[in-house]
């Protein structure tokens, strides 16, 4: 297999796996070590976030279609790109966390889609809810006027039973 056959396949690979993605996280990873490579890879794994590190001229190539397109406007020096499949913020969250540990590890630019997010976005794409807290916020939404409006219901003959037993005190006495 030639070398432009080898860097056509991963190319192809990389397009495949952005197809999938949800969000796209690219970070310049200069000065970062072995030892605190492996132990970010080995986080991502069990995150469902993929850790990419290719040539610009590869990425770019596979980033030219996609709606991570966006992003070619960063991908300048060194750069590793997170992806994230299940949740949004997953890969956000992970490069947030990490950030705290490993200080030379920086944020370039972040996309959802089609939108280029600058580096100060990272912190609200990180705090998005996950699909359970989603749910559990829209349930609560829908819930909401249903239970208002029992509860008025309720207070409404709790305050009618209020009035009559004070009839029947004043009555009494």
């Amino acid at each position: 297999m030639s070398n432009y056959e080898l860097k056509a396949a991963k190319v192809s690979e990389f397009q495949d796996e952005l197809k999938d993605a949800l969000c796209v996280v690219v970070t310049d990873y200069r000065g970062i070590t072995g030892e605190q490579m492996y132990e970010l890879r080995k986080a991502s794994r069990s995150q469902n976030v993929h850790i990419k590190i290719l040539k610009n001229t590869l990425a770019k190539r596979a980033l030219n279609g996609t709606p991570f397109s966006c992003l070619d406007e960063v991908m300048s020096g060194p750069v590793m790109l997170a992806l994230s499949f299940e949740e949004p913020g997953s890969a956000a969250k992970l490069i947030k966390q990490y950030m705290k540990d490993v200080d030379v590890l920086s944020v370039k630019g972040l996309s959802l889609g089609d939108h280029l997010l600058g580096p100060d976005q990272l912190n609200v794409v990180a705090t998005l809810p996950n699909k359970e807290q989603a749910l559990s916020m829209l349930l609560g939404t829908l819930k909401a006027p249903t239970t208002k409006l029992a509860q008025t219901l309720q207070q409404t003959y709790s305050k009618l039973a209020y009035a009559l037993n004070a009839l029947i005190d004043t009555k009494a006495n």
